[in-house]
């Protein structure tokens, strides 16, 4: 005896593997596609994806982050924990996804695998300054600057020099970008 299925069970057939489709095609994203990001607190990480559309974080007391335009992102840890970053990108229709893990004191986070040496910045300059204290340096052609976590250290630039005031104790990056192409990565130390 032969069954025949009418036009409305193949339907229901249709629309049941597609919602199977579509549940296989979110697993696989969030299974395979996870990069994982490990940072310390207050320390941060520069992202280079081309395309750049949108952005969204999970949760911000863990991480934060700053478009630099449509191709770099600059995730900063805020404070121990877990978050995922989601990054659209022009004509992809899943975002990538970054598991970020951020350990600090206290942190029951996993320690951060070492960087290769390639990926390793090494800051260009560094300035161990007390709290109050403040250091001016030469910046000829500076086009734009970042500062991983602004309650350490304020910047102010004027014509061609950069003045760092130290706020807080503590230690974090500035980044720099130049005209002619440039880009220095400086430590700021501040101590008590």
């Amino acid at each position: 005896m032969q069954a025949e299925v009418s036009s409305f069970q193949k339907g229901n057939i249709t629309m049941q593997l597609q919602r199977i489709a579509a549940l296989l095609a979110v697993l696989a994203t969030t299974a395979f596609a996870q990069n994982p990001l490990h940072l310390a607190v207050g320390a941060q990480k520069t992202l280079r994806l081309l395309g750049i559309q949108r952005v969204a974080l999970g949760d911000p007391s863990v991480a934060d982050v700053q478009a630099l335009g449509n191709s770099e992102l600059i995730v900063i840890g805020v404070s121990a924990g877990r978050t995922r970053l989601l990054v659209w990108k022009a004509g992809a229709s899943t975002p990538e996804t970054f598991e970020v893990t951020v350990s600090g004191p206290g942190s029951a986070a996993a320690p951060p695998p070492p960087l290769p040496m390639e990926t390793t910045p090494v800051p260009s300059f560094s300035a161990t300054l007390k709290v109050g204290e403040q250091t001016t340096r030469s910046t000829i052609n500076l086009q734009r600057i970042a500062i991983g976590d602004p309650a350490i250290a304020d910047l102010r630039t004027t014509d061609a020099t950069l003045t760092i005031a130290a706020l807080a104790p503590g230690k974090t990056n500035v980044l720099l970008w130049f005209a002619d192409g440039h880009r220095e990565q400086w430590l700021v130390t501040v101590v008590k």
